[in-house]
C-alpha cells in the first residue's frame, strides 16, 4: 500500500513556510536598528515600512483565496517565493532610503509573504487532513516561530561577520526564497485524490466510500458539515472572532516593529536585547505547538482566551521591565500569547465551519489582521515621535487583549437555526464515542 503523501507534504510545506513566512519579518526586525541608523529613519518611517509590509501580507487575502481556487496552491507558493526573492534582491542591492525600503520590503516582500505564505500553506494542508487538521495547521503555523528561532541568530551573526552590513541578511533571504520556489515545483501536490488517496490516509470502505472504522475518531471540535459564507456572516461568533483578531494582530505588529527599539531606548545592553528576542521567538514557537497539542482537546475559543490573557500581561510588562527576570517574563508572555493566539485565530474558523470554506474565511480575516497591525505599527511610531515613550500603546494593547479574552467566552461553536434545538439537546459531536 502506498504511504500517505500528506505527511511528506506537511514537512515540505513547513519548510517552505519557514522561508516564506518565518524568515522575512525576523530578518527585518534584526536588521531594523542597522537600517535605521544607516538610512537615518525616524520611528514613524520605520513603523511605516513594517505597516506597508503587514498590509501587503494580508490585504490581498480574498484575491489570494481566489488564486488558490483558480491556479492551485503550488503556483501560488511559487509566485510568492519569487516575489520575496525580488524584494530581497532590491533590499540587498538597491535600497538606500526609507521610501525604497517601503517598496522593496513593504511591497515586494510583503506581497510574496501574503501570496506564498501562511494562507496558501494552510489551504494546502487543510485539503490533506481532516481529523488531524488542527495538528497539521498548527505545524504549518509553527513555521513563523521556527523561522524566528533560526533567522534571528543567523542574521545577527551574518551581519556581525560583515561588520554591520545589513545587506548580507537580505542576500541570505534572496537565496532561501529561490530554494522555496524549487521545493514548491518539485514536491507540492494539490489534492489527495490526485494521488489516489484520501485525507489523513484513512482507508475507505470500497462499498460505502466512507472512512473505515479503523480510521481515527473525529475530534469533538472538527465539523462534519460545511457552511455557506452567508450563513457564517450571520453568526455572532464570526464577529467576535474578528474583534479578538484585531487585538491579537495589533499586539503582534507593534511588538515586531518597536519591541527591540524600545529595549534599546530603555538602555538594555545588546546582549540583553538579543536574549529577549531569543526568548520571544522560542516562546512563540512553544505557544504555537502548545496550541496544536491542545487544539483537539479543548474548545478553541477558550484556548484562544488563555493566550490573549498572556498577551495582555506581556504588553503590560513590556512598558518598562525592571531587571532580567521581568525582561524575560515579558518576552515569554508576549511570545506565548502571540504564537498560541495566531494558531487559534487561524484554526478556529476551520474548526467551526469546515474545510472547503476555510480559504475564503481566512482570506476575509487576513485583511482585518493586517490593517489593524499596520495601524498599530505606524501609530505606535507616531506616538513615540510625539511623546518619546511607548508606554501608551503598550497599555492600550494590554487593555484590548483583556477585553478580547472576555469576548471570547461568548464565541461558542455555532449551530444552524434549523439544527439548533435538536443539536443542542442531543449534541452528537460531543458524545463520548466521538471524543478523541
Amino acid at each position: 500500500m502506498t504511504a500517505f503523501y500528506g505527511w511528506r507534504l506537511l514537512g515540505v510545506v513547513l519548510l517552505i513556510n519557514i522561508i516564506n513566512a518565518g524568515f522575512p519579518p525576523y530578518v527585518a526586525q534584526v536588521l531594523s536598528p542597522y537600517m535605521t541608523e544607516t538610512m537615518k529613519l525616524d520611528r514613524a518611517t520605520l513603523g511605516l515600512v513594517f505597516s506597508v509590509f503587514m498590509l501587503n501580507t494580508g490585504m490581498w487575502g480574498p484575491l489570494t483565496a481566489l488564486g488558490i481556487g483558480r491556479f492551485g496552491v503550488r503556483r501560488m507558493l511559487i509566485a510568492g517565493s519569487l516575489l520575496i526573492a525580488t524584494g530581497s534582491f532590491l533590499m540587498a542591492a538597491v535600497v538606500d532610503t526609507g521610501l525604497e525600503a517601503i517598496v522593496g520590503y513593504g511591497v515586494f516582500v510583503g506581497l510574496g509573504v501574503g501570496i506564498g505564505g501562511m494562507l496558501t500553506s494552510q489551504a494546502c494542508v487543510a485539503r490533506w487532513f481532516n481529523r488531524r487538521r488542527t495538528f497539521a495547521l498548527s505545524t504549518v503555523i509553527a513555521a513563523v516561530g521556527i523561522g524566528g528561532v533560526v533567522a534571528a541568530p543567523i542574521v545577527s551573526a551574518l551581519t556581525f561577520a560583515f561588520d554591520g552590513d545589513w545587506r548580507a541578511g537580505w542576500w541570505l533571504l534572496f537565496a532561501l526564497a529561490l530554494v522555496a520556489a524549487a521545493l514548491s515545483v518539485l514536491f507540492v501536490r494539490e489534492w489527495p485524490a490526485d494521488l489516489g488517496q484520501v485525507p489523513d490516509g484513512a482507508i475507505e470502505d470500497t462499498k460505502t466510500g466512507t472512512p473505515s472504522k479503523g480510521a481515527p475518531h473525529r475530534p469533538a471540535f472538527v465539523p462534519d458539515d460545511n457552511w455557506s459564507l452567508g450563513e457564517i456572516l450571520r453568526q455572532p461568533v464570526m464577529w467576535l472572532t474578528f474583534a479578538a483578531a484585531i487585538s491579537l494582530s495589533s499586539g503582534l505588529a507593534f511588538a515586531g516593529a518597536h519591541g527591540l527599539i524600545n529595549l534599546h531606548d530603555l538602555s538594555f545592553t545588546p546582549a540583553m536585547v538579543t536574549l529577549w528576542l531569543s526568548c520571544l521567538t522560542a516562546a512563540k514557537l512553544a505557544g504555537t505547538l502548545g496550541a496544536g497539542v491542545l487544539g483537539n482537546r479543548m474548545p478553541p475559543n477558550y484556548l484562544w482566551l488563555l493566550f490573549m490573557l498572556m498577551l495582555g500581561a506581556g504588553c503590560w510588562l513590556s512598558v518598562a521591565p525592571q531587571g532580567t527576570i521581568a525582561l524575560l517574563a515579558s518576552a515569554l508572555l508576549l511570545g506565548l500569547g502571540i504564537g498560541g493566539g495566531l494558531t487559534s485565530v487561524m484554526t478556529l474558523p476551520g474548526a467551526y465551519f469546515g474545510a472547503r470554506i476555510y480559504p475564503s474565511l481566512i482570506g476575509m480575516l487576513t485583511p482585518v489582521l493586517t490593517i489593524s497591525g499596520a495601524l498599530a505599527s505606524y501609530g505606535g511610531g507616531r506616538y513615540y515621535d510625539m511623546t518619546g515613550s511607548y508606554a501608551g500603546p503598550y497599555y492600550l494593547l494590554a487593555a484590548m487583549a483583556m477585553l478580547s479574552a472576555v469576548a471570547l467566552v461568548a464565541a461558542r461553536p455555532p449551530y444552524r437555526r434549523e439544527q439548533a434545538a435538536g443539536a443542542r439537546s442531543t449534541a452528537p459531536r460531543l458524545q463520548p464515542e466521538n471524543r478523541p
